[in-house]
């Protein structure tokens, strides 16, 4: 499940989509991945798109638009 968001950033999967992903029922997909990674499952795509933004900052001269476009944001 986590290498398909870090695989799809853009990608709007849904709760059950993410459980499922991770071969498990929505209530035991939650409390373990709040116990993994301290999140929400709603929390942790946007995480990992900031993250993308500032390594793409930080390595690359793309411009703020094209960064955004490939972390996943709109703008």
């Amino acid at each position: 499940m986590f290498e398909y968001i870090k695989a799809y950033p853009n990608a709007k999967s849904s709760l059950t989509d993410l459980a499922a992903l991770a071969g498990q029922f929505e209530y035991h997909f939650l409390s373990g991945l709040r116990e993994s990674k301290g999140t929400r499952p709603h929390q942790y795509p946007m995480e990992r798109r900031i993250a993308e933004a500032q390594r793409l900052l930080a390595t690359t001269s793309l411009s703020l638009d094209d960064v955004a476009i490939d972390s996943g944001f709109s703008n």
